[in-house]
């Protein structure tokens, strides 16, 4: 059961990932964002290996699972960004979990336990309620405009429907989680090697996608069109370490788990965690809705983890 412990851990992780993320993101764009925090954990990731002298033979499986990553990571960002309520993509990309656990079972014979997955129905649906019970507040808060949304990516992507780019993002996702039990358990990969061709693969594509939208590659400030002050690169630092981090936790727990499929939804904790520390720190409010999200959801994470 050590695979719950980091599962756990890799959701707290990502917690306070989250919340360096918020506050970077108040000026910064999103995949500006996303692109130099990738750069620092893949240079902290080679930094390790250098020391530790991890071998940095070329793994197609963890640059195979890479571009699953970074696409999957495209794609709910472009979803988010043409739906009016951003808890609609993230439910339908929550329900990578199980078709995870479904691909596990068929793949790599991991037992399929039926009552896991409605627990981590529960947990889908948690999320969604939470999701949609902040984007609520956070329009009371805004007054009902739209200035959170990256018209960069508005103007330039083709306007897609954001449930097939939502449903697309969770099958690549589960793509990179096929390829990663493949690569650790089946080929006996080093970990740390997958995770740093995991990291730069992904920081390429993210600065391939970054040019496309913008022509150039800075960390831009929104609206100002210039580069970002010495605040948001720190932040940008310690979420690319923090970045690091929890994908250590969460491959990890990947390796030993019987099933990616409940190490995900495990993860789903870090929503709930995020939104407690978001309200102790930031102010956020919650309501009633708010309070039944994260009551669903914890529920779901009990489920799954026994």
């Amino acid at each position: 059961m050590y695979w719950v412990g980091y599962s756990i851990l890799s959701g707290l992780v990502g917690t306070l990932k989250n919340i360096t993320t918020k506050e970077g993101l108040l000026h910064t764009f999103e995949s500006s964002f996303a692109l130099y925090m990738s750069l620092v954990s893949t240079i902290i990731s080679l930094i390790y290996n250098i020391i530790y002298k991890v071998p940095f033979n070329i793994n197609g499986n963890a640059i195979i699972a890479g571009i699953f990553l970074a696409i999957g990571i495209l794609l709910i960002m472009n979803a988010i960004n043409k739906a009016d309520n951003p808890g609609l993509p993230i439910a339908f990309y929550r329900t990578q979990c199980i078709l995870t656990t479904i691909l596990m079972s068929i793949l790599f014979n991991s037992k399929l336990s039926y009552y896991k997955i409605l627990f981590m129905c529960i947990v889908i649906a948690g999320s969604y309620i939470l999701a949609k019970s902040l984007h609520a507040e956070h329009h009371k808060s805004i007054q009902n405009t739209h200035s959170y949304v990256d018209n960069r990516i508005k103007n330039i992507v083709p306007v897609q429907n954001w449930i097939i780019l939502s449903i697309l993002s969770g099958i690549f996702v589960s793509g990179k989680d096929v390829f990663t039990k493949y690569a650790l358990v089946s080929k006996n990969s080093n970990m740390f090697n997958f995770i740093f061709y995991i990291l730069l693969v992904q920081t390429i594509l993210f600065v391939i996608y970054e040019y496309y939208i913008s022509g150039k590659i800075e960390l831009l400030q929104k609206n100002t069109q210039i580069i970002a002050n010495t605040k948001d690169v720190v932040y940008t630092i310690i979420t690319g370490i923090l970045f690091y981090l929890y994908n250590y936790t969460l491959t990890v727990a990947c390796k030993i788990a019987p099933n990616i499929g409940y190490v995900k939804s495990i993860d789903c904790l870090g929503i709930v965690a995020t939104v407690i520390l978001s309200n102790i720190i930031f102010g956020t409010k919650l309501n009633i809705e708010s309070y039944i999200g994260i009551g669903v959801t914890i529920l779901g994470v009990i489920g799954v983890s026994i």
